[in-house]
């Protein structure tokens, strides 16, 4: 089931953090031949406990040597696979700290035996070698056959630094600084799961929110890894928040009328190389009437309620009715799952969401779609040609081959009905027997006049910042310029 859910990052890996980790090897091998180097444990073991006592694990995600060099050398190369559950039970946390801190405590009042002497120093600082190297070592092996904060999970320090902070709840005194990861905006959340995928120990922030929206498992290192990866950007690091002064935030615009609904699959059918159109009929009365470039999600995993989210394709004049289309990825994680689901199964789906919706302004447009990202831009652009009959309105559609174009009949009929629409599709690999356009988007724009048009994009990311480049290079002010976040 996991088999490439979880995501190498290395974005958020600071430049003191790519430093910090040399530490660990430098000590764990020259300490051999210099022990005093061991020294440095007992003030770092002091550091630890401060801040684990102000801040939890903010050390382990930040500070931590150990955990610098498992997330950045160490994890180019090694495993990445599910943390086995009982590496984070209370009872195996608990037997490695009674062994460590018996083993460490042992080792300092046989040297401290020796204070006085030409030897103390060198033995006192060959305790602090001993437990990195060994420590170390047991973690590069998980490393290599599991991942590479498996150590983290049951470290010891990890486990002080949980009971410090604890012992701190307890206390009347206000927080001054306790970042924690928080969802600015719950009403945005996909339940996509990328938080999840990404965290480094494997924990999954979007399901363990308390009472105000922030992230309260006491192994979050705080690292903001899931802040940056976030897809909707509504996560963020914040201070403790006051339960008494909290205020849930409003829905954002588009999200307002967002709902959950059981629903059974009515049809699917290919419509392109890979590509899948999945017709839901939702049950129980339940309507979603979703507006010009909204989506909604499907959810792939019932058990961890993790869900994908699609553009609705077609514009349907029945509530009841939602159609979104699905192209596979074989290498990810969400749309095989879409690809197992037959006709007649019952899903869960929430929606309609989003705010890629037209501006109110009376420029003349043009939709630019790459790919898949042609779904959003079936319900836009007919919006767009009914909302203004004076204003052109144009669809540029490019993907690889005559087997990837979809919905061409739906633009021909847009077509027909609206003459102030057109529509140019362009493939990249036409083969000898494609009449229409060759070569890229960027081509089509270079011979369109842009003067005064509004833009809006949706596909993938090359594709993005390539027609944006180009459509900048002409003038297109960057206000008249819109991008699907989704992609």
């Amino acid at each position: 089931m996991y088999k490439g859910f979880h995501i190498k990052t290395f974005d958020t890996i600071s430049t003191l953090r790519r430093v910090l980790w040399l530490i660990v090897p430098v000590v764990s091998i020259a300490g051999f031949f210099y022990p005093r180097l061991g020294l440095f444990i007992f003030p770092l073991f002091a550091a630890i406990m401060v801040m684990g006592f102000f801040t939890g694990r903010y050390w382990c995600g930040n500070f931590c040597p150990r955990g610098s060099f498992f997330d950045f050398p160490v994890r180019r190369v090694a495993a990445f696979n599910r943390i086995p559950g009982v590496f984070k039970t209370a009872w195996f946390r608990g037997i490695i700290l009674v062994l460590l801190m018996g083993f460490f405590t042992g080792n300092t009042v046989r040297a401290f035996s020796q204070y006085g002497s030409a030897a103390f120093w060198d033995r006192l600082g060959m305790v602090g070698v001993m437990m990195c190297a060994v420590t170390t070592a047991v973690g590069l092996a998980f490393s290599f056959t599991i991942n590479p904060r498996s150590w983290c999970t049951f470290c010891p320090m990890g486990t002080v630094q949980k009971m410090l902070h604890r012992l701190r709840g307890l206390l009347p005194w206000p927080e001054i600084i306790n970042p924690r990861v928080t969802m600015s905006a719950p009403s945005a959340c996909q339940k996509c799961g990328r938080c999840e995928r990404v965290c480094p120990m494997q924990l999954a922030p979007y399901r363990e929110l308390d009472e105000v929206n922030q992230v309260a498992a006491p192994d979050c290192i705080k690292c903001g890894t899931c802040v940056s990866q976030c897809p909707a950007n509504i996560l963020t690091m914040k201070n403790r928040e006051n339960p008494k002064k909290y205020t849930a935030p409003p829905p954002l615009r588009g999200y307002e009328g967002r709902a959950a609904a059981d629903a059974v699959i009515e049809e699917i059918r290919e419509i392109g190389t890979g590509v899948r159109e999945f017709k839901f009929r939702l049950k129980n009365g339940m309507a979603f009437r979703p507006g010009p470039g909204q989506f909604i999600t499907v959810r792939i995993d019932e058990t961890n309620e993790r869900y994908r989210s699609y553009s609705v394709a077609k514009p349907s004049d029945d509530p009841s009715l939602v159609t979104i289309a699905v192209k596979l990825d074989r290498k990810g994680w969400g749309s095989p799952r879409i690809f197992k689901m037959k006709e007649g199964d019952s899903v869960r789906l929430e929606g309609p969401m989003g705010d890629f919706t037209i501006t109110g302004s009376q420029s003349d447009r043009i939709f630019i779609a790459g790919g898949i990202g042609i779904t959003p831009f079936l319900s836009l652009a007919r919006h767009a040609a009914q909302s203004s009959s004076a204003n052109s309105v144009h669809v540029i559609y490019g993907t690889e081959g005559p087997g990837d174009v979809i919905y061409r009949d739906y633009l021909e009929e847009l077509k027909k009905e609206h003459p102030n629409f057109d529509y140019t599709i362009t493939l990249s690999s036409p083969g000898d027997a494609w009449d229409g356009g060759r070569g890229l988007v960027t081509d089509v724009l270079d011979d369109m006049s842009l003067e005064g048009k509004e833009a809006y994009l949706c596909g993938s990311g090359p594709m993005i910042r390539a027609a944006t480049e180009r459509l900048t290079q002409a003038g297109v002010p960057e206000r008249a310029i819109h991008i699907e976040a989704a992609f």
